[in-house]
């Protein structure tokens, strides 16, 4: 499998368009959800259409869900989604 950085610059140098999204821009956008950044405060940050960002992302494997963060009295904690699914 490509590395994340690779594909994104396959994926936009093999269309002749300009890289919008670069390695440093990639690692950019997944800070910025880890801060809990909605998608459209992301698009906007980076210079893209939420269209846009929503498609790379999901070509590259780059999880847009903001992690859920609650606060217990003694500092942040958060959450880590797990689904079970049974037959």
């Amino acid at each position: 499998m490509m590395q994340t950085e690779q594909l994104a610059t396959q994926l936009t140098n093999s269309r002749g368009r300009q890289i919008k999204f670069t390695p440093e821009r990639l690692q950019q956008i997944r800070n910025l959800v880890e801060r809990g950044k909605s998608r459209e405060e992301i698009a906007e940050l980076v210079g893209a259409t939420v269209g846009s960002l929503q498609v790379t992302c999901s070509r590259l494997g780059i999880s847009l869900r903001r992690p859920v963060v609650f606060n217990n009295g003694m500092g942040l904690l958060r959450l880590v989604a797990v689904w079970v699914f049974r037959r």
